[in-house]
């Protein structure tokens, strides 16, 4: 196949030229393809394009439907810092105005922090349902329904949705519904139940597995459960002294449980035995999400130090870094920059804890900053929006974007930077 208004490949048959048509079933009609990000001119559908054959495919598609490449799809974030992330982020040079058809106010309250892939923001509310938006047009694609509030993050996973209510776990079939969008409800295609009374923690998943941590009679319990039909992967869940635990972590392939006093159990993830335990010789702040990089795990103690967790070939290493000699409420980090949010805004170390500058904003900064090639977006407790260059203290743009509370973290896809307000109200700005 070509890319030229050739008539034919053996003979006179036509060729049909994927990359300018839409693809998705019901619509199919001639588009225009603009930029890397586009939408349907004909059914405003948001579609992406391959970067190697540039052939029009819908969200969420696994393989190009041009060439056959796989296409990916990888969701940002499962919750900011549970697992390292392989996507490398360009630097945020400016921040656009909010336009329409922003901001979206779903009129329902937002507990968990939701997730982006792909063109599609998962957004779980807390009377139970799931709001699928695209972030290109702000259309409210679909909804899910599970059986009780949402509070914890869900995780998407080769175009299966995870999303935890109470003690139970549903899976949903993403792909096959922005398939048949006419389907307005999708039915999960598994569920999954633990003894427990609710999973406490965000998902985790990997390639094969869901993670849910759950507690019983103050011990934590940990959970394996098969992505394609919810079976329990392990012969007994795990079992932890404490439930007083940090989200479970990727690191390296292993699965890393840090818990309140400071004692770490690596596990296994084909079998759920603990193959190595030791402690970090401190409490942890269980307020502050951990956040991955690699084999180095970030944390901060009640007092405001902040702390690394290597795990290396030779055995685990704990080096502390920095004391910010005040609480710390949100890490973030990449291979080359760490960002503490606390009360009076925010502070940048260097990857090995050097101070680069401290900022105060007047206002602070509880959700986890996004650290960005060479920039750091960061939004503060009264809503605005805060763009930094690593190179100095002072932000190179503010903006208002909530006018009540945050709660969750923002996102950073593509092309947009999401902000999602604990009542509901959705905002979505370029970057560039």
């Amino acid at each position: 196949m070509t890319g030229t208004n050739e008539s034919s490949l053996s003979g006179n048959s036509p060729v049909f030229e994927l990359w300018n048509y839409c693809p998705y079933l019901p619509c199919g009609e001639l588009t225009v393809v603009g930029a890397e990000s586009r939408c349907c001119g004909q059914c405003g559908s948001a579609f992406n394009v391959c970067l190697k054959c540039r052939a029009t495919n819908r969200l969420l598609a696994e393989f190009c439907r041009g060439c056959g490449q796989t296409l990916g799809t990888e969701a940002w974030p499962m919750e900011p810092g549970l697992r390292s992330s392989s996507i490398q982020r360009d630097s945020i040079r400016s921040l656009n105005e909010v336009h329409a058809p922003f901001p979206v106010r779903l009129g329902v309250g937002v507990q968990a922090t939701p997730i982006a892939a792909d063109g599609l923001l998962v957004i779980a509310l807390s009377n139970g349902g799931v709001a699928l938006l695209s972030e290109h047009t702000g259309e409210r694609i679909g909804d899910l329904s599970v059986s009780a509030p949402i509070a914890v993050t869900p995780a998407l996973q080769s175009g299966t949705l995870f999303a935890a209510s109470g003690n139970r776990l549903y899976a949903f079939d993403l792909a096959e519904f922005l398939d048949q969008p006419s389907l307005q409800q999708l039915a999960p295609v598994w569920s999954f139940a633990c003894a427990e009374n609710a999973v406490t923690q965000p998902l985790l998943v990997d390639e094969k597995a869901v993670y849910l941590l759950t507690s019983r009679n103050q011990h934590a319990v940990l959970y394996a459960v098969a992505q394609n039909n919810g079976v329990p992967l392990w012969p007994e869940p795990l079992l932890l002294e404490t439930d007083q635990m940090a989200p479970p972590l990727l690191v390296e392939g292993q699965i890393v449980l840090i818990s309140g006093s400071g004692q770490v159990s690596v596990v296994e993830t084909g079998t759920g035995e603990i193959t190595g335990s030791f402690s970090l010789n401190r409490r942890v702040d269980l307020q502050v999400k951990p956040f991955v990089v690699d084999n180095r795990v970030f944390f901060s103690d009640p007092g405001g130090y902040v702390c690394e967790l290597v795990m290396a070939p030779g055995g685990p290493l704990i080096n502390p870094l920095y004391d910010q000699r005040l609480r710390i409420s949100s890490i973030a980090a990449s291979s080359q920059f760490i960002a503490l949010g606390h009360l009076s805004g925010l502070t940048l170390l260097s990857s090995r804890g050097h101070l680069l500058w401290t900022s105060n904003t007047n206002e602070s900064v509880s959700t986890t900053p996004i650290i960005s090639g060479d920039s750091v977006f960061a939004l503060d407790d009264s809503g605005s929006a805060l763009l930094f260059d690593v190179l100095k203290a002072n932000p190179v743009r503010r903006m208002k974007l909530l006018p009540g509370e945050v709660g969750m973290s923002p996102l950073m896809t593509q092309s947009r930077i999401v902000v999602v307000a604990a009542d509901g109200k959705v905002v979505a700005l370029d970057w560039h």
